[in-house]
């Protein structure tokens, strides 16, 4: 097993309601000089996104837990909407202990305030999978998992998003009672 003391040391602590302390790009050059090349490449692919099965026992817990969150999500939104929800789900993985979490985002009444429901669904889990790792490969990981859901609450803004999503909401309800008209 390897061990990164410095490059895990080396990086400014994190909690969920900080402000991102580093870009990924500056992630990765900070962590890439000390880690081995196969290391290397799976935070690359990571940062990029990308999640190669069977590759790392912690990504592949963290792949099925995000996806058994995200279809308990659809299929309580397919409910809602009258909708299969079978044809919406991906197929991986269904822990049956995540519907009560992804209720709880379901139930928000702000589409803003459910996101930051599910980011942090996210965060604590990432931190129940930190336990018994410190200086490997996997807390890397975990932290950049954990930067990612930082730099993705840093980009919301809020009288932005509302004014959005109140312009969508009126052009759908004008653009629906249009075609009723017209019916």
């Amino acid at each position: 097993m390897d061990s990164y003391y410095y490059p895990v040391a080396a990086l400014p602590l994190i909690n969920y309601d900080s402000d991102p302390p580093l870009t990924l790009e500056e992630f990765i050059d900070h962590c890439t000089p000390w880690l081995s090349k196969e290391h290397a490449k799976i935070i690359k692919n990571l940062a990029g996104s990308l999640i190669t099965p069977g590759k790392n026992r912690l990504l592949d817990s963290w792949n099925q837990w995000d996806i058994s969150y995200r279809n308990n999500l659809v299929k309580l939104r397919a409910v809602k909407l009258g909708l299969d929800p079978e044809k919406y789900q991906k197929r991986e993985g269904d822990l049956w202990y995540l519907e009560e979490k992804a209720r709880e985002a379901f139930q928000q009444e702000s589409p803003l305030v459910a996101e930051e429901t599910i980011l942090k669904a996210q965060w604590d889990y990432l931190s129940q999978l930190e336990r018994d790792h410190y200086f490997d490969l996997e807390i890397l990981i975990i932290y950049l998992l954990k930067l990612k859901i930082l730099l993705r609450r840093s980009g919301f803004q809020y009288n932005l998003g509302k004014t959005n999503f109140e312009e969508l909401y009126k052009n759908y309800h004008t653009n629906r009672n249009e075609s009723k008209a017209g019916e």
